[in-house]
Parts: structure tokens; sequence; C-alpha cells
């Protein structure tokens, strides 16, 4: 079948752009013909995209642009390599919901996910990513590992989220936090729970991809990879660096280096990200997928909470047994028995490969069965 699959794959965000890989890579691998729809609507697209050159204009705008202007080019460049090489079908690009309801792509079947499609808010409550530009045709519809981003939704995103799902004919979430929600509070039942896309391949295909440090003067370090802030960080930096003696390698576009970091690599995309991931002693995020490859490259990993949108983090270590290794507070840090949280490590492959099957029949039956 030709599969046309919606997801947010235009960020300039690793997650984003490896789990639309990974998405991409498991349609061909059972057998499908897929293209990624190039849906690119204001809020996701970079401030180096060409639309964006309103934007460019306002003042925070072009103070950051006078401070980072030439990283930012390098790096939206290099996520647009990455586009090319490892998603490299893709229709033609859509900018608006009103373009796409205009002159939809037609597909044998459709996919949408993972990444946070179904937060209302994130998505600014856009009926495209549930296919509502779909309308007269009879293929499938489905979700797969669509993630709601949180554990609540306010009667608006609600209602918006039971009136948009109805488009679907399969649907696949990624929290288990996001079933409860929509089997027990919307009532909508047939909802399974599958692992995010970059989960679905193990260690050693992620390392194919990944691209050497080029920096030889790294040496030995631990990864600190912010998403977003919180205060907690600086003091378990501090006592990281005090423990083991390695350097904090930080990864970061942001104009002030994080506390206590030794050396700031601000120009990076998805493969260098992987490699920074692997090669470091540990690693120190809230990222999820941040916490998804430092697991699957079974690195020594402390995550720390953010103060919302976390469930997705909190799902996935509710899934692998490894709850503890996400911390509160310094206190939290510091009173954990690490080494025995990291012998846990053993049981992920086992839990994962059993998720990975799971997975793939999900797919390969709503593709191949259709409507219910």
């Amino acid at each position: 079948m030709k599969i046309g699959i919606i997801t947010i794959h235009c960020s300039n965000n690793v997650g984003a752009s490896l789990q639309t890989h990974a998405l991409y890579k498991k349609m061909i691998e059972i057998g499908h013909d897929p293209t990624i729809i190039d849906y690119r609507p204001w809020y996701f697209i970079d401030l180096m995209d060409e639309k964006k050159a309103i934007e460019r204009k306002i003042l925070h705008n072009r103070l950051k642009l006078f401070f980072l202007g030439n990283i930012l080019n390098a790096k939206h460049d290099k996520f647009m390599a990455f586009e090319s090489n490892y998603y490299p079908r893709k229709t033609k690009r859509y900018d608006t919901a009103d373009d796409l309801i205009k002159d939809p792509p037609i597909f044998d079947g459709y996919v949408c996910g993972s990444d946070q499609i179904w937060n209302p808010g994130h998505i600014h409550y856009d009926g495209a990513y549930f296919f509502n530009f779909i309308t007269h045709l009879e293929s499938v519809k489905i979700s797969f590992a669509a993630s709601l981003g949180q554990d609540h939704l306010d009667e608006t995103g609600k209602n918006f989220l039971k009136k948009m799902i109805t488009n679907l004919n399969y649907i696949s979430v990624r929290e288990d936090t996001a079933v409860s929600l929509l089997c027990n509070e919307l009532k909508i039942m047939n909802v399974e729970q599958n692992i995010d896309p970059t989960l679905l391949f193990d260690s050693n295909y992620w390392r194919t991809l990944s691209t050497p440090v080029q920096n030889q003067q790294i040496g030995d370090y631990f990864l600190f990879y912010p998403l977003t802030p919180n205060p907690i960080t600086e003091g378990i930096i501090k006592r990281i660096k005090k423990k083991t003696g390695l350097k904090c390698v930080t990864v970061s576009t942001g104009l002030r280096k994080p506390g206590g970091t030794d050396i700031q690599i601000s120009l990076f995309d998805p493969l260098l990200f992987l490699s920074l991931i692997d090669n470091a002693k540990l690693v120190l995020t809230n990222s999820f997928h941040g916490v998804v490859f430092s697991l699957l490259f079974k690195k020594r990993l402390i995550s720390y909470k953010r103060e919302e949108r976390n469930c997705r983090i909190d799902s996935l270590l509710r899934l692998l047994h490894l709850n503890d290794i996400q911390v509160t507070s310094i206190n939290d840090y510091s009173q954990r028995d690490w080494n025995q949280l990291y012998e846990k490590y053993d049981g992920i492959d086992q839990i994962l490969e059993i998720e990975r099957v799971k997975a793939t029949q999900f797919l390969t039956n709503a593709l191949r069965n259709g409507k219910y």
C-alpha cells in the first residue's frame, strides 16, 4: 500500500526527526510504500525557514539572530539534509490546514504519529493531525503511538479530541495515561498502547546512523541535554563532576551556557546527537528522546522531572520498571543507589522485544484490515 504519514517532522528537534525516520523505515520494513505528508504549519517550522521572514523582524528574534544567526542557519541546513537523506520521499509542501483540504494528498492508507500530535494546545487544535482533510476516500486511517503529552485535558481539549478521533479506523497511543483518558473519560474503545517509533529499532541500528564527534579534545564526559530548565540541575551536575571527575558536555543552542558546563555543543543534528549519547559515560536529561536513546545505548541515566508534560517519560519508565531512575530533587539524586538501579537494565531488551512484536502486529493488521 502507498501510505501517507503525517507527524511533527519539521521542527528542527532531534526527537521529532528521529521518530519520523523510524516510522518511515518501519513502514518500508513491513512492506508498504511510505511518503511523508510535508505539512509545515507556522507553529512548528524553524525560525530560519523561509516562511518565518516576518517573525525574524520581531525584536527578540532579531537579537537572537544577532548572536546566534550563523549557528541557527547551519543547524537548519543540517536538519534539512537529514530530511533529504532519511525520509527522502515527501509530498509537496503544505503550509496551512486549508492547503491540505483544498488539495489533499491521495494514498491507500494514512498513518498519524508519533510525537505530541494529539496535544491540543501543542498543535493549536489542528484537525490535520486527525486527517480531517480526507473526507471522500475509503482509505484506512490509523494513529500509531500518538502522544497526548499530558495526563489531563480541559473540557475544550477533551471535546476536540473526541470529535476529531472519529476520523480514524484504528487508534494507537504512546502513554498508558492516554489509554486511560480515551477509554475511561472519553469512552473511546479499542485503544492500543504502543512504544514510540524510535524504540522499534535497537541500538545496533541507531549506531549505523550516528556521526562521530569531531572534537578530539572532549575526552571522557557526561552529557547534559536540558529540554526545559529546572533549578535542581546545576546542583546535580556539581555532584556528578565531584563523584566521577568527568567533564560536562551540554547540548543546547541557548545563548547562556548552563551552570557547570565545561563544553557546550550548539551546532548539532540528529546523527551527532546519537553519537554524543552513545559515547557519554552518563546522561542527565529531561528529554523524552534523550531518555529513550540513553536506555537503548544502556547509558547510566539520570532523568529529572519536568514541571509539566512529564507523562511521556513517566509512562515509558513504568513500562520498563525504571521509575526510580527519575528524580525530583537533589536529595533524590543523593539518596538513590544508582548501581542497583542500573542493574535493572538487564530486563530492558526483553520488554522492548515484546513491545516491538506487538507494535508490528498492530500496524500490519490495521493497514491490512481497513475499517472495523
